[in-house]
């Protein structure tokens, strides 16, 4: 499995989720992103887009990110409270969405302060994506072993 990995707006880097991923064996390309950087921002998009890609996985502000490159080029998404609504900031990607909707699998924290979930999944199927929700009793981070039960069961 070769996956792009984008962490969230406050992460410094891949963390625990990318960590999973890694130890899943598969081919794991995790860039650190400095969202407020334009430039930052603009190099991890133009290098995930190099190499074709088994899915893009996304947390948060890595979510949106991964939501646009998948519509971008077809690729589906797995995307954990994602911030297709209600971003803080707006990072400059160099497009907005794209002609593809492939489907997503979104793994939503029923608490969660930050990003609204029901409003993030509405927004993505009025988007016209196909969404397999999982929904779990946790809030904005949602820890490991949700996310690794989750990511798990992804076919």
């Amino acid at each position: 499995m070769n996956v792009c990995f984008f962490h969230g707006l406050e992460s410094d880097g891949p963390g625990r989720k990318g960590g999973h991923l890694a130890s899943l064996g598969w081919d794991l390309h995790a860039p650190t992103i400095v969202y407020r950087d334009p430039e930052s921002v603009r190099a991890a998009w133009t290098e995930a887009l190099t190499t074709p890609r088994d899915a893009f996985v996304g947390s948060s502000m890595g979510g949106w990110m991964a939501t646009l490159l998948a519509s971008h080029t077809g690729t589906p998404a797995w995307l954990v409270n994602p911030a297709v609504i209600g971003r803080t900031i707006e990072p400059t990607f160099p497009e907005g969405l794209g002609a593809h909707r492939p489907e997503v699998h979104v793994l939503f924290g029923r608490q969660d302060d930050l990003i609204d979930p029901h409003q993030a999944a509405e927004w993505l199927e009025r988007n016209g994506f196909s969404v397999t929700a999982t929904w779990v009793d946790e809030g904005h981070r949602i820890e490991p072993p949700a996310f690794k039960a989750w990511i798990d069961q992804i076919p």
